[in-house]
């Protein structure tokens, strides 16, 4: 019996999966943390784009001005 416990104490396959989880929890939850940011930088870049675009004189028969 004492054998059995010293093993199972000793036994540390199962904390490596532990660790990997706790690693892959706190990428998600730095992924969601940081997604407002990202998400706000991105509509930025599109509304410049957009506005720059628009910008833009086109002419039908000659093309950009």
């Amino acid at each position: 019996m004492k054998h059995a416990v010293t093993k199972f104490l000793s036994d540390e396959s199962g904390a490596t999966a532990v660790e990997y989880a706790l690693i892959v929890g706190l990428v998600g939850a730095a992924v969601l943390a940081l997604g407002d940011t990202f998400k706000k930088a991105l509509v930025d870049l599109y509304g410049e784009l957009a506005a720059f675009l628009e910008s833009i004189e086109f002419d039908k028969t000659n093309g950009v001005k």
